[in-house]
């Protein structure tokens, strides 16, 4: 078992997974948070975002129009911090809008009709604004 662990180790795989598959996240995407139980708090370095450059629809703003979600998936996305885990850093606050890939993280659960996205600090890229 050690040479299993070592190997995986070796592979750059992280020690948390202990070699067990990768999660599908087709699997889960745009399934709802069970409305029955409140998320108290998160793990680790892990965020929940909610989309704000979305329509009703799923369609995302961009250059002041929306397009269809599927066009936009490998396109920046910019999200709301909803929630954080302990691990994250300091510069990351509850409230801060982030810039994020359109194509990582945990994206398309839904909670009340919004659009939420779970993803770990190492996915961001930039805290932004609207300019003045």
């Amino acid at each position: 078992m050690a040479k299993l662990s070592e190997h995986l180790t070796d592979r750059g795989l992280p020690i948390q997974n202990r070699g067990l598959p990768a999660l599908n996240l087709d699997e889960v995407a745009r399934t709802a948070v069970p409305s029955e139980w409140d998320i108290e708090s998160l793990f680790g370095d892990i965020l929940m975002c909610e989309f704000i450059d979305e329509n009703e629809h799923g369609d995302v703003m961009k250059g002041g129009i929306f397009v269809k979600q599927e066009i936009s998936h490998n396109l920046w996305r910019v999200a709301k911090v909803i929630m954080k885990g302990p691990g994250v850093s300091d510069q990351i606050e509850v409230g801060d809008h982030l810039m994020i890939p359109g194509n990582k993280g945990l994206p398309g659960i839904s909670k009340e009709g919004k659009t939420l996205i779970f993803l770990n600090e190492e996915r961001l890229f930039a805290k932004v604004k609207k300019p003045d």
